[in-house]
């Protein structure tokens, strides 16, 4: 069985770092991550996305900081959210991701209905 980080695939668009926190954001709020899993020490992460370890220390900091995930010294990180927590995480992502969806389908001139119309008619489609 594979790790959830398998999936993970980097771009170019933004720092590494960031996309480790948003990965992680959005395993919490789809509920693949939940109160107190572990996830993988930054040595083991680095090496096992072929990164630099202070990369992974970096996005650590910032979700540890930010409440996320809390690590005990001399172990592992685990994932520090509430459900309450969980939701907020997801409704943030969710907004965000709705919000640059609108801002495209604007600049792209589409009208409300035809986009709502879409939206229901792939809603239920596999990819």
């Amino acid at each position: 069985m594979g790790s959830l980080f398998d999936r993970l695939v980097f771009n170019d668009q933004q720092p590494v770092y960031q996309q480790i926190i948003a990965f992680i954001k959005q395993a919490v709020a789809a509920g693949e991550l939940r109160q107190d899993d572990e996830i993988p020490s930054r040595r083991n992460l680095a090496a096992q996305l072929g990164i630099n370890p202070m990369t992974v220390q970096k996005a650590y900091k910032i979700m540890e900081d930010e409440g996320l995930i809390r690590t005990q010294p001399n172990a592992r990180s685990i994932i520090c959210v509430t459900e309450l927590q969980r939701q907020a995480v997801r409704d943030k992502l969710t907004r965000s991701e709705v919000a640059k969806f609108v801002r495209q389908a604007r600049t792209l001139h589409l009208e409300f209905k035809d986009v709502v119309d879409l939206i229901s008619r792939l809603w239920d489609q596999d990819d």
